[in-house]
């Protein structure tokens, strides 16, 4: 999914992968902002539009971010668009060929439901 503000700018991209219907209904959340329009909120109002998707229209159960101890920022989005830490996954991701220990955040449809 493309995020595009007021002036047809693509602001970021937000992708729902691996998506997983039947027992489990999940999906793993990947996201990333285009540098001008960083720090300005438009990443946590196009994810809680993506998270209200996932929830109502896929109807799944479960939303999963994996993100790099040290990213300090997109940390910062998740929990407070209501997702918790879950635990810490060693060497979970190859970045430029390097692998790369990964924070597990989550939440699931009742966290959204009881906000």
């Amino acid at each position: 999914m493309l995020a595009i503000n007021e002036n047809d700018e693509l602001v970021a991209c937000i992708n729902l992968n691996e998506i997983i219907h039947g027992v489990i209904q999940s999906a793993y959340l990947g996201y990333y902002a285009f540098a001008p329009h960083a720090g300005k909120g438009l990443m946590f109002q196009a994810m809680q539009k993506v998270i209200d998707y996932a929830f109502t229209d896929l109807q799944l159960h479960r939303l999963e971010a994996n993100i790099q101890p040290q990213n300090i920022r997109s940390k910062h989005l998740v929990t407070s668009l209501g997702f918790r830490i879950e635990g810490l996954s060693l060497r979970y991701l190859r970045i430029r060929n390097e692998w790369k220990d990964h924070e597990r955040y989550a939440m699931t449809v009742e966290d959204v439901q009881q906000n």
